[in-house]
């Protein structure tokens, strides 16, 4: 099979892109922080066509290398497709009210 990656869409702590594959059969998706020497693995069933995937429990703000084998039933394997994308701060900054502080109404 062949296997390509598109459409990388990064969130706060997830990132979801299509893997598009030539046969059915069973994606593994490699994962790591870029600079981390440690992949973690998942495994999808994919189809024939375009497949949306969504990898989650990452670290906001952090860059991600991806790489995805397609495996069909017989047994054969595609050529990695690699990509990356980094995933986004999405957590809105606190305000806390002042204390202390009086209003001046001076017009200028």
């Amino acid at each position: 099979p062949t296997v390509s990656l598109a459409n990388f869409n990064p969130a706060g702590t997830s990132i979801a892109f299509n893997i598009l594959s030539s046969e059915a059969g069973s994606a593994t998706i490699s994962y790591r922080e870029v600079g981390s020497t440690a992949w973690t693995t998942l495994s999808v069933a994919v189809s024939a066509g375009t497949n949306a995937v969504t990898v989650t429990g990452l670290f906001s703000e952090m860059a991600h290398e991806f790489s995805v084998v397609v495996t069909d039933a017989a047994g054969n394997a595609s050529i990695p497709a690699s990509g990356s994308a980094s995933t986004l701060d999405i957590t809105s900054p606190v305000v806390t009210a002042a204390t202390g502080i009086s209003a001046d109404h001076d017009t200028i």
